[in-house]
């Protein structure tokens, strides 16, 4: 047996494919967020393995590489609302392999400000503010229960009854493009409810 095994590994070496089991393996692994915002600089990072080998980057306009990590300034894309950023990492033994990820270009952030709480029936305001002016509202209730009135950057929204609301805002820019979105939570609570903390005890 350990004659045959010792033919095996002659037999591959004399076809060249070495007897390491990373002679034939590549990997690399990037790291980059979901999202980018115009002219927003992100962190990028690659993790190749086997370990000791060389990286190197797509030709983005903006990314600025560093071995194994890169910035990347948001621009807009003229064919499509995707940025497409790829690590190429080649082994010591120049195995190359490579990963590709998608950032989305968000034209636009909006965020919600409120109360964390409010009662039933009760109205509290909720306002919205995005990082440009001129463009629309839309809000709704994503989950949950009440209703909302009013419209543009602030309204009222009632509960109806008790528990967890999420609230959506939708924001559309003015020069138009996909919406950006935020989300705001609200616990009602029913002003009526009594809640014990301890127990009295009668003298006995």
């Amino acid at each position: 047996m350990k004659r045959v095994i010792i033919s095996l590994v002659f037999l591959v070496s004399s076809l060249g494919f070495g007897v390491s089991v990373w002679g034939w393996e590549c990997e690399v692994t990037l790291t980059a967020p979901k999202t980018i915002k115009l002219d927003q600089t992100v962190s990028l990072s690659a993790s190749g393995t086997p370990v000791g080998g060389s990286y190197s980057w797509s030709r983005n306009p903006t990314l600025t590489a560093f071995g194994e990590t890169a910035t990347l300034v948001g621009y807009k894309v003229g064919y499509s609302e995707y940025i497409t950023v790829t690590s190429t990492y080649t082994t010591p033994k120049g195995k190359s392999c490579k990963d590709t990820k998608w950032l989305w270009v968000c034209l636009c952030t909006v965020g919600i400000s409120g109360p964390a709480e409010s009662e039933i029936g009760a109205p509290v305001t909720l306002a919205a503010s995005a990082d440009s002016l001129g463009g629309t509202y839309e809000w709704s209730v994503n989950s949950g229960s009440g209703s909302i009135s009013g419209t543009g950057d602030a309204v009222l929204f009632t509960g109806d009854q008790a528990g967890e609301v999420e609230i959506k805002v939708s924001y559309t820019p003015l020069e138009g493009g996909e919406p950006c979105t935020a989300y705001h939570s609200i616990q009602v609570v029913d002003a009526c409810a009594v809640s014990i903390s301890g127990i009295l005890q009668r003298p006995t």
